[in-house]
């Protein structure tokens, strides 16, 4: 609610608002032509008005054959890129304009079209492709989170039956990794997703392990990457794992360790991005029961949590290197018989208790059971439905 008021608000402010319209619930898309100058990039005038980069506030800017742009327009764009506002000042007063977009640009690579072609060759003259590149400096790359280079799709590729991805199930994951934002910065006032984070909320929110954080460092050394794409870079992996659903079980391993920091957890997910139709909260709820029940009944010391796919289902399995489930309690595990509700340290309540586990996890389509293994400790396995695409929203 707050960005559908800043944004129509902004957009009333440039007379943009049709007469009947009342608040804008879909988010800006502006596509200026290359020919735009620079006032009316990023505004101005004698009353200063927004430019496109405010009337794109909380929405998409897009720049269509970016090196075609005059360079002092491009370049006026920086500093807002980085402090999401603009500042314009004229002799009376000064006006500030929000200006935090999400800026994506397309260009050829090459005046002709052909360079790095797979079948046909560049006909640009040597030192062009050098000069058009050039045309973008390097502090506005800097400032560009991803770049991608789009080969050509063969004409085989074009007339193939195979289905891609649709545009309704790439929404509801964006919705979904959006919803984990808002409830990642809950309360911290003005702060909906991973982009608008700063260097101090990186260290809170983007925590490395040792491996990850050596490959960073191997790839800032050997790219020469600045200071600025580090936090961008980890902007960006947060985001992602967003979208892999990996905050679900990145969250309930934090939160057991943090009661339970002598306890190994090892996590082991697919790099395939696997739908539940569950909410995350229910199933991070569902890992953390199962991973308490394991240090306190189990007096374990190692805990192995596993995401893998069998068929058309999502498989959870929390296994330990304990004591193992006692066999009187092995038949009757979700009937409420050995169910907790308190701790060891009889202060903290043991969470939704394994019988309502059963009752969530059976309620979306699922199964759980919980058995000992052979050569020591008890496994608990958790299988959910996944969501496939010819799923309703």
């Amino acid at each position: 609610l707050h960005e559908s008021l800043e944004t129509t608000k902004i957009h009333s402010v440039a007379g943009k608002i049709g007469g009947g319209a009342s608040l804008m619930v879909q988010r800006p898309f502006r596509s200026p032509h290359h020919t735009i100058s620079n006032v009316a990039m990023v505004g101005g005038g004698t009353f200063p008005q927004p430019g496109e980069i405010s009337l794109a506030h909380n929405g998409v800017l897009f720049l269509d054959e970016l090196p075609e742009f005059n360079r002092s327009v491009l370049e006026v764009m920086r500093q807002p890129l980085e402090d999401r506002v603009i500042n314009i000042s004229r002799a009376r007063f000064t006006v500030e304009y929000p200006a935090g977009f999400m800026l994506v640009a397309s260009m050829n690579p090459c005046p002709c079209g052909y360079y790095n072609h797979p079948t046909k060759e560049c006909t640009c003259a040597p030192g062009a492709v050098h000069r058009y590149m050039g045309r973008i400096s390097g502090p506005l790359l800097d400032r560009i989170d991803l770049h991608i280079e789009v080969t050509p799709v063969a004409p085989g590729e074009l007339s193939s039956a195979a289905p891609g991805e649709r545009s309704a199930v790439i929404r509801e994951r964006v919705i979904r990794a959006r919803a984990l934002q808002a409830e990642r910065f809950r309360g911290i006032e003005g702060l909906y997703t991973n982009a608008m984070m700063n260097s101090a909320m990186l260290r809170a929110f983007c925590p490395l392990d040792g491996a990850a954080e050596a490959l960073l460092m191997r790839a800032m050394e050997r790219l020469g990457l600045s200071a600025r794409a580090y936090d961008r870079i980890l902007k960006v992996a947060r985001t992602i794992a967003d979208l892999a659903g990996e905050e679900v079980i990145g969250s309930a391993v934090a939160k057991t360790q943090k009661h339970y920091p002598d306890v190994e957890v090892h996590v082991s997910v697919p790099h395939e991005l696997m739908m539940v139709p569950m909410d995350p909260l229910l199933i991070e709820q569902v890992l953390v029961n199962l991973m308490e029940n394991a240090v306190i009944h189990g007096g374990t010391s190692r805990i192995d949590v596993t995401l893998s796919q069998q068929g058309g289902d999502a498989v959870f399995t929390v296994a330990d290197n304990g004591r193992g489930i006692p066999l009187h309690l092995l038949n009757k595990l979700f009937d409420g018989a050995a169910r907790s509700d308190r701790s060891s340290d009889g202060k903290r309540s043991m969470g939704i208790g394994l019988s309502v586990c059963r009752t969530v996890v059976l309620a979306h389509g699922g199964t759980i059971r919980g058995e000992n293994k052979k050569d020591g400790g008890a496994c608990f396995t958790v299988t959910l439905p996944m969501k496939g695409d010819d799923d309703e929203d």
